[in-house]
């Protein structure tokens, strides 16, 4: 974890202020913005959480909070307490992680959406003590899957819920 802070953070970091110093385009410096963003995430889900799911996705709300107001989208948190989950360890927080950056991709790249709720609850599926946790938007509603052109996030989102023994519901 300190290795990819301290060597690929600080190459990334880096780049963006030679970048920006030297008025590269836009598309150049917003790649390498998502990419030092995208770095953090990764490190977040490696520093112990202890369980605490509602901190791993208070860091990821933080780390995307910049995006979300530049594409003009709100952000409404709506997250209760939860116990901690003996199963977060850092390889699920990533599945974690990375289901919430994908379901928030979609949002910016599809919904056109003005605001996104984040939340999560304590739930219970066939007696087993679980979690429900939600990304939602007030942008053009479900995806029709039939006249979808294929893609690998949502399958990706279905794999990484799945392997944590949960579902993925669209």
């Amino acid at each position: 974890m300190q290795e990819m802070h301290d060597g690929i953070g600080s190459n990334l970091i880096t780049a963006l202020a030679v970048a920006r110093q030297q008025n590269q385009p836009d598309t150049t410096i917003k790649t390498l913005s998502r990419a030092l963003a995208d770095l953090k995430i990764t490190v977040d889900s490696l520093e112990p959480v202890e369980g605490d799911l509602v901190a791993l996705i208070a860091n990821l709300r933080h780390r995307m909070a910049g995006d979300l107001r530049d594409a003009g989208i709100g952000c409404k948190w709506e997250v209760q307490p939860c116990d901690p989950l003996p199963w977060l360890d850092a390889a699920n927080a990533l599945h974690v992680l990375r289901i919430f950056q994908e379901a928030i991709g979609n949002v910016l790249a599809h919904a056109g959406a003005t605001e996104i709720r984040i939340g999560c609850r304590e739930d219970q599926r066939e007696r087993i003590a679980g979690v429900a946790a939600y990304v939602a938007d007030n942008g053009h509603g479900s995806i029709d899957m039939a006249s979808r052109q294929a893609g690998k996030g949502i399958a990706s989102m279905k794999a990484r819920a799945s392997s944590l023994h949960g579902h993925l519901d669209c």
